[in-house]
């Protein structure tokens, strides 16, 4: 995925994430990343994105 095109899809999850209350952005979250991971369809992928975006946060 190019800059141009992350970028954008951060901006589409803020947008739409901010639909939500505190209570259900978590819930949003998670189905729109199991849904990617239907897409994906490669569990060693799921896999490394899962703990990279973990990873991601513990350092912050």
């Amino acid at each position: 995925m190019n800059p141009a095109d992350l970028e954008k899809t951060y901006e589409l999850l803020a947008s739409h994430i901010d639909q939500f209350d505190e209570a259900k952005a978590p819930v949003y979250l998670a189905k729109v990343a199991l849904l990617m991971a239907t897409e994906i369809d490669d569990m060693e992928v799921i896999i490394k994105c899962i703990e990279a975006a973990s990873d991601a946060l513990e350092q912050q």
